[in-house]
C-alpha cells in the first residue's frame, strides 16, 4: 500500500483526532527548537490548563516504518497520547505553579550549548549568553528520574514569568547542570574506538536520560576537574550537543581532528544534534576554554 506524503499524513491524523475528540479543537503548531523546527498536533480542550501535543515529525517516521493499516496506526497513536496525557496531567498542571516559584525554578534551571547557525529564529525568542563561538541557552527541568528527563527551553517571556534575570539564570544553571547531567568519562577504546590517541582520550556523556551533556563545556569547575584527573591541558572535540571527547594536549593532532570533525558533520547534514565544527582548548594556567584557530 502506498504511503501518504507528510502533508497528507498531517491532514489524515488531524481528521482522526478531531472525530475521536469532538469536544476539543485540534490545531497544527510549529515550534522552533535546537537545530530544527518541530510540527505539533495540539489539542485545545475547554477549560484545560495545559494543551497536549503530538510531535508530527516523529510520528510520520513511525508511520513510514509501520506495516499496519493507517486506521490501526492512528488508533495506536491516539491511545498512546491519551494514556500519556492521563499519566502526566498532574505534573503538567503544576507547571504554572513551578514557574511562579522562583526558588523552585532556581533549583531546576540547567544550561544547553547550541550553535548560532541554524538557530537564528530560536535565539530571537529565548534567553541566551555568548560562550566562545557558541550560545548558552537555558532549560527548566520539569520532570526527572533515572529513565527520563523532561525539560523546556526558557524563553524571554518565560524568564519574565519566573521573575529571574539572565544573570540569575546563569548562576543557577552553573550550579545545577552537572548534578542533572551526572557525567561519565569513558576511555574511547572502551567504546570500541581504535585510533592512535584512543588510549588517552575520553568521551564525556551524561546518564541515559540526559541529551545535552556538552553543556558542561561551559562549566569552568568541571573543566578544571577534568584537567586535574588527566594531569594536563587538553583539547575538546564536540561530538554533538549530547557529548564531547577530551584529548590530552600531547596526543591531539589538531589538523587531523578538525578535518575529521568537519567531515563527520558534513556527512550528516541537517543533524539535529549538531554543535560545532571547531575544536576547543583548555589551559590549566588560565582556567579558560578557547576556540582553536
Amino acid at each position: 500500500m502506498e504511503k501518504l506524503t507528510y502533508n497528507e499524513f498531517k491532514e489524515a491524523i488531524k481528521d482522526y483526532f478531531s472525530k475521536r475528540m469532538d469536544h476539543a479543537e485540534i490545531q497544527f503548531t510549529t515550534n522552533d527548537t535546537v537545530n530544527q523546527k518541530i510540527d505539533h498536533l495540539t489539542i485545545l480542550e475547554k477549560n484545560a490548563t495545559v494543551s497536549p501535543n503530538l510531535r508530527l515529525n516523529d510520528s510520520y517516521k513511525q508511520y513510514l516504518d509501520c506495516k499496519c493499516e493507517e486506521e490501526s496506526f492512528f488508533e495506536t497513536i491516539y491511545e498512546q497520547m491519551v494514556n500519556a496525557v492521563a499519566k502526566d496531567r498532574i505534573s503538567l498542571e503544576n507547571l504554572d505553579n513551578l514557574f511562579r516559584d522562583k526558588d523552585a525554578c532556581r533549583e531546576r534551571v540547567i544550561m544547553e550549548l547550541i550553535n548560532e547557525k541554524g538557530n537564528e529564529e530560536l535565539l530571537q525568542k529565548v534567553v541566551s549568553r555568548d560562550f566562545c563561538n557558541l550560545k548558552i541557552i537555558y532549560r527548566l527541568v520539569v520532570a526527572n528520574d533515572e529513565d527520563s528527563m523532561m525539560s523546556m527551553i526558557v524563553t524571554k517571556s518565560g524568564m519574565d514569568y519566573m521573575h529571574m534575570s539572565e544573570s540569575e539564570l546563569y548562576d543557577a544553571a552553573l550550579k545545577n547542570t552537572k548534578s542533572f547531567m551526572k557525567p561519565r568519562m569513558i576511555r574511547m577504546r572502551a567504546l570500541g574506538m581504535w585510533a592512535p590517541m584512543d588510549n588517552e582520550a575520553y568521551c564525556v556523556m551524561g546518564n541515559n536520560s540526559v541529551k545535552n551533556c556538552s553543556a558542561l563545556m561551559a562549566d569552568p569547575e568541571y573543566l578544571r576537574e577534568i584537567a586535574e584527573m588527566i594531569g594536563t591541558d587538553y583539547y575538546i572535540i564536540p561530538l554533538d550537543i549530547e557529548g564531547f571527547v577530551v584529548v590530552p594536549e600531547a596526543y591531539c593532532d589538531v589538523d587531523m581532528q578538525k578535518d575529521a570533525l568537519k567531515g563527520t558533520n558534513e556527512a550528516s547534514k541537517k543533524n539535529k544534534l549538531f554543535l560545532s565544527n571547531d575544536l576547543y582548548f583548555y589551559g590549566s594556567g588560565t582556567g579558560e576554554l578557547s576556540v582553536v584557530q
